[in-house]
Formats: structure tokens, C-alpha cells, sequence
């Protein structure tokens, strides 16, 4: 897929894809800079005074991470993005043979619905558990394919990247003690998003870009019970190489930063969805709500508006107003989203859909002159 490079990034452009990335923060650019120029020392190299002060700023971050979510600092593990995190530890335990199948969901992130397929593809023993017509995972039939025997990994992502939706993940992890599971979930969406808990999720992993922080920097948090060793030697050989401490360190800023203050933004930018869905239901009744109305985070909206060609409304709205059609990581892709579809939707619904996320410097102002634009792009097809 080309793009047009012609066409010219307007700064007055309304954002409303904080799904897609968010805008990296004052305070985590400031944390970051020190390290960007003067203090450049390699963290792996603590025998002069530079490399000591890099590996210091890691374990402090480390350790102002843990505080945040909860953990004990030597269970988080840097990665550079969450997609390589995920596709490791699906891909490694199978693998090695140190668990006998994969049970995932039909709406996983990209990197895990690859993941599964390549190890489809060999041969592996692979389960998709549906989710019914909100995108709410099964838990029942996942209980019935674990209860088939043998050792299992379990794959469901916190909230969904495309619907928003928050997935029972208590539940799962509770059946992953009980049929002795190894319990996996991608929670790069909840992170500033939600409220969370990390108890009995075995791994999780965090992408940075997703809540204010930079690009290139991810985090797997290891839980507290026993993981089959194959699979912890993978998940801490992310470090063994030249660490990136300015990403480090604006990754830690950024988590204090993300879960800062969450009981007031979440309230927040749940009136901010309510008055841009009831504008754009004031100028088109007919459209429709993709996902769970009440089980979503509160910065997602994801719609359907009968009659309208979603490319033809995004080029309309190139320069005005930024939100998108799905995940990031299908972007390039004709085909529709296999979220959408997984859900019930007909082909037609789910290649015309919008995604649209507020974020902490989302204002009441910019939903509304996003909702007048997006109607009078439409008015002129």
C-alpha cells in the first residue's frame, strides 16, 4: 500500500486514535533526555562511571515501575515492543514442548493471531474460543477445552484493540490455576485506560507507545507462580543485549504517568465517548455501537454509520480529524477486520467501521467540531 506523501501533516489536526498511539508526554521527554545526550554510558558496562549510572537509571526504573503495577521489581523484563513479547511467549513454551496446545481468542492482537497461525501451520495443537455478539469471550468454552487435558498456555488479551471491550481475564486466570494453565494476557490497552489487577495473570505485557510513553519500549511483567523454565529463560533473554536506557527510563515515567489520577480521567473521557456518540447519533440515527456497551473502556467508540464508505470518509477527513478503521497493525490491509467478524458482523460492516479513542489531552471542544466534520464530510458524498 502507498501512501500519499503529498498530502501534508496538518498540526491543527484533531486526534482521536489514542488506540493506535498516544503522544508522548512533556515529562517522560524530559526524563528521557538526560539520557539521549550526556549520560550515554551501556548499562552492561558497570566498570566506569557512565555504564554505572545507565544501569542505576534501569533498576530505578525497574523499580518505580513495580511500585506502580504492584509487583516485585524483578519480575519486569524490557522488551522493545510488545508484539515481539507476545509472539515469544506463545511461540516458545509450544515449541519447546513444555506446554501441549494454545488456547486463544478470535479477536487477539495481530502478533498473537500470527503467532497462533504459524504454530497452526506446524502442527501444533491451537484452540480459538469465540466471543458472542458484544466481543466478550467465551469463558465457558474455554473451560471445556482446557478440561480436554494437558498442559495448555491461554492467550486473551485485557481490553480489545479495536472494540474496547474488557475481557473477563479474572475469570481465565482463575481457570488457568485450576486446569494448571499457563495464563498470558496482552494488556498494552489497559495501561492509563482502566483499572487492573494483576493477580493470577502469569504474563502480561505493556507497550509503552499505548500510554504515553516512547516507541520501542515494552515491558512483560512475570507473575508470581512457576513458569516452565523454557519459557522464562526466553522472556529474560530480552535483556541480554544492549538495554536502551532513555526508553527505560521514559518508560517507567510514563506507567507513573498512566495510572496517576485514573479516577477522575476515566469519568472523564467516558462523557467525552458519550457526547461525540450522541452527536453522532443526533445526525445519523441509524448508526450503530460495534462491542459491548457497558463491558468497554471508556475511551472507545467504535461505530458503524449505514451507507457510508469508511475510506472515502477518511480521506474526506485527511488533515482534520485522525481516527481510523481498526488496529494500527492492520492498517495496510483490504481485508475487513477479523475482530468485527468474529463478532457476527456481515463483511460489509466491518470493512466500514470507525474507530475512535479520546485521550488525557482530548478536549470537549474537539469532539464536537470532530462530530461536525465527520457529518458534513459524509453530507457531501
Amino acid at each position: 500500500m502507498l501512501l500519499n506523501l503529498s498530502r501534508r501533516t496538518n498540526l491543527n489536526e484533531i486526534y482521536l486514535d489514542y488506540q493506535a498511539t498516544t503522544p508522548l508526554h512533556p515529562q517522560v521527554l524530559a526524563a528521557m533526555e538526560p539520557y539521549l545526550k550526556d549520560n550515554f554510558g551501556n548499562a552492561n558496562s558497570t566498570h566506569h562511571s557512565r555504564g554505572l549510572r545507565a544501569r542505576n537509571a534501569v533498576e530505578q526504573a525497574r523499580s518505580a515501575i513495580a511500585e506502580c503495577l504492584t509487583v516485585a521489581p524483578d519480575r519486569i523484563i524490557f522488551v522493545p515492543t510488545a508484539s515481539i513479547a507476545n509472539r515469544l511467549i506463545i511461540g516458545a513454551p509450544i515449541r519447546k514442548g513444555e506446554v501441549s496446545r494454545l488456547v486463544t481468542s478470535q479477536i487477539e492482537h495481530p502478533s498473537i493471531m500470527a503467532a497462533a497461525a504459524s504454530l497452526e501451520e506446524a502442527g501444533a495443537d491451537v484452540s480459538m474460543v469465540p466471543v458472542d455478539s458484544d466481543g466478550i469471550v467465551d469463558v465457558r468454552a474455554c473451560e471445556e477445552l482446557l478440561s480436554a487435558g494437558g498442559r495448555g498456555l491461554i492467550s486473551v488479551m485485557h481490553v480489545n484493540n479495536e472494540i474496547g471491550t474488557i475481557q473477563p481475564t479474572g475469570d481465565l486466570a482463575v481457570l488457568s490455576r485450576e486446569f494448571d494453565c499457563v495464563f498470558h494476557s496482552d494488556m498494552s490497552q489497559s495501561l492509563g485506560k482502566v483499572m487492573f489487577s494483576l493477580e493470577n495473570i502469569d504474563i502480561a505485557t505493556f507497550s509503552m507507545h499505548k500510554a504515553y510513553g516512547p516507541v520501542g519500549a515494552a515491558l512483560i511483567v512475570v507473575g508470581d507462580r512457576a513458569l516452565p523454565p523454557g519459557l522464562l529463560e526466553i522472556l529474560r533473554s530480552g535483556e541480554s543485549g544492549t538495554l536502551s536506557v532513555a526508553s527505560i527510563v521514559g518508560a517507567a515515567k510514563a506507567v507513573e504517568f498512566a495510572t496517576a489520577g485514573l479516577d477522575a480521567e476515566i469519568p472523564r473521557q467516558a462523557k467525552l465517548v458519550d457526547r461525540f456518540w450522541q452527536l453522532i447519533c443526533k445526525s445519523f440515527p441509524d448508526a450503530l455501537l460495534n462491542g459491548s456497551p457497558e463491558y468497554r473502556i471508556a475511551s472507545n467508540c467504535n461505530l458503524y454509520i449505514p451507507g457510508v464508505d469508511a475510506d472515502e470518509l477518511l480521506g474526506k477527513l485527511f488533515g482534520k480529524v485522525a481516527i481510523s478503521t481498526g488496529s494500527a497493525c492492520t492498517s495496510g490491509s483490504l481485508a475487513p477486520s477479523h475482530v468485527l467478524l468474529a463478532l457476527g458482523l456481515d463483511h460489509k460492516r466491518a470493512a466500514n467501521s470507525l474507530r475512535v479513542s479520546v485521550g488525557r489531552p482530548t478536549t470537549e471542544c474537539e469532539v464536537d467540531t470532530a462530530a461536525l466534520a465527520i457529518a458534513e464530510a459524509i453530507a457531501q458524498e
